[in-house]
């Protein structure tokens, strides 16, 4: 009985070997980058293509990115078939330059070497390089299955020497020098954990292949601008893009770069197929952040409560450049692309790209804003001491008359060579204009005041709050110092009943504030201002102050 036992034994091992030999290794698949939609976010929009073999049976497709869940998507033809996909860690080899000695000891495994240590007392070593064991890391416990693991051991590592007189173990770190006594290796093979997309390729024939689409980080784009304006009247606008990879080689591949504000719900959570973190991790993620889409994902996937968190001037190098006409582009929904062809980058570079240069019209504008003085609180606050003197700014209003928006990036502005300020250029769109400031109009000089008149003491009672009516006089006024005529545009932007305004002001009533018990208005004058003249402009209002 113990003999038919051991028999079939023996024979399950041999049917199990048989079948472990016959085992066919999975041929990998590997997918390059074709095109791209990045945002200025950090994040971007992948299409990667890879060719599939003529033959069916395992594949290995990679390399699989860390996409924001719920966007990675497998594609492939009518012609092939790809069946019991599944995400894990696989282990590869990458050769790496030997900089230690512990590297050299590695990288010439079964060579003549002598080894001394260092010390008088240790005598040095010759023999053949026999192994170098790589210390293993054991498994985690499982949290969701009951059973034992094995705990982690000592991270220590040996290297053993076959000598004369034997097998000799020797830590690596004790080794002072080596004498290589035939041509020694540069390079070792280092063991590298990678994810990767396996499965079965179940039909398949000449020319089939995989597409792989996903939304990730890693790459992003930046504009900027330079407006000329060295002649009156018409200048140019030069835009480019630069482009920072910090994810992978890119091979002429097709980049969309993306101006527009479009709605990811879940980018910031990483796909349970990148192997990123484990089970805990994903369902933390989810709790994290709020929209009410992701609300209701919640809701529907969780059953237990999750805790969760409801963001002076300088010389110019030379003139400024000319990239020619904008491409077309392509507008897809409420999104602009500047398409830009056949991008290479290397990882950890950051490109340059001329995207257009177009003329544009311009006018001179000055602008003075003054702010409200009243609070959410209904309460009066404008403090009179140390109090910085008033700032006309003089900006450029710019009209986009070409084809192509302007997306929202820091913009230059130069005259003659010259250097006069740069600020933010906001998104615009053809046919739109758009303002930007330059510099302060230093030689013009502003100052306001504003004089309590009346006041109506608890005028009204709301609340359990008491308020007074104090009717309110300001003036303004500008005194133009400079060698040249110009018109300045005046906002005011108050809270309370206007009552009037001389020369009279353009008013709007402003949505803002409806919770207090003043509406909010805001006053526009363009006034005229002749050289070396002043002009003054008055307002009066009525504002509820809560006592």
């Amino acid at each position: 009985m113990r003999v038919c036992t051991a028999w079939l034994l023996v024979a399950a091992v041999a049917v199990v070997a048989g079948r472990a030999g016959a085992a066919e290794p999975a041929k990998a698949v590997d997918t390059q980058v074709a095109r791209i939609a990045l945002f200025k976010n950090g994040l971007g929009f992948f299409i990667r293509q890879g060719a599939l073999p003529d033959q069916p049976g395992p594949v290995r497709i990679g390399p699989l990115p860390a996409a924001s869940h719920g966007t990675l998507w497998l594609t492939w033809g009518p012609g092939a078939t790809l069946a019991h996909l599944a995400a894990g860690e696989e282990k590869t080899l990458e050769w790496r330059d030997a900089v230690s000695i512990p590297d050299l000891l590695r990288a010439n495994l079964g060579k003549q070497v002598r080894l001394e240590f260092g010390s008088e007392y240790r005598s040095s070593l010759e023999g053949t390089l026999k192994t170098f064991p790589q210390p293993s890391t054991p498994a985690p416990p499982n949290p969701y299955m009951a059973g034992s693991y094995i705990p982690p051991r000592s991270q220590g590592q040996v290297v053993t020497l076959q000598t004369a007189a034997g097998v000799v173990a020797i830590k690596p770190s004790t080794v002072d020098r080596i004498t290589f006594l035939e041509d020694p290796s540069t390079q070792y093979a280092q063991d590298i954990m990678k994810v990767a997309l396996s499965g079965d390729l179940t039909a398949t024939g000449p020319g089939q292949t995989v597409g792989v689409s996903y939304l990730a980080k890693g790459m992003t784009w930046a504009p900027s601008f330079i407006v000329d304006i060295s002649t009156p009247e018409e200048g140019t606008i030069t835009a480019k893009a630069e482009i920072i990879n910090e994810m992978e080689d890119l091979e002429k591949a097709h980049v969309d770069l993306v101006t527009g504000f479009p709605f990811l719900e879940f980018s910031d959570i990483i796909s349970p197929l990148a192997k990123k973190g484990d089970l805990a991790t994903f369902l933390r993620a989810l709790g994290q952040g709020y929209s009410e889409g992701r609300e209701q994902f919640r809701r529907e996937t969780m059953t237990q409560q999750v805790m969760y968190n409801a963001y002076d001037a300088m010389e110019a190098a030379g003139p400024s450049p000319d990239y020619g006409a904008g491409a077309a582009g392509v507008q897809a929904e409420d999104l602009f692309l500047y398409p830009l062809d056949s991008v290479t980058l290397k990882k950890d570079q950051v490109g340059y790209y001329p995207l257009f240069t177009q003329k544009v019209a311009y006018e001179h504008v000055y602008e003075w804003d003054i702010p409200d003085y009243v609070n959410a609180q209904d309460q009066y606050r404008r403090a009179e001491q140390n109090r910085p003197a008033e700032v006309v700014w003089h900006s450029l209003r710019l009209k986009n008359a070409g084809q192509v928006p302007w997306t929202t990036g820091p913009a230059e502005t130069m005259k003659d060579g010259q250097i006069l300020g740069q600020a933010m250029l906001t998104y615009t769109s053809p046919g739109n204009n758009v303002m930007l400031k330059i510099t302060k109009a230093l030689g013009i000089k502003a100052q306001e005041n504003e004089l309590e008149t009346n006041r109506e003491v608890n005028a009204l009672q709301r609340h359990g709050w008491s308020y007074d009516r104090i009717t309110v006089e300001g003036k303004l006024a500008l005194h133009n110092y400079t060698a040249q005529a110009m018109t300045v545009k005046i906002t005011k932007t108050l809270s309370g009943e206007v009552v009037t305004s001389a020369p009279e002001a353009k008013t709007v009533k402003l949505a803002k504030g409806l919770r207090q018990e003043n509406p909010r208005s805001e006053l526009t004058w363009e006034v005229p201002l002749e050289v070396g003249k002043a002009v003054e402009v008055a307002y009066t209002y009525k504002v509820l102050i809560r006592r």
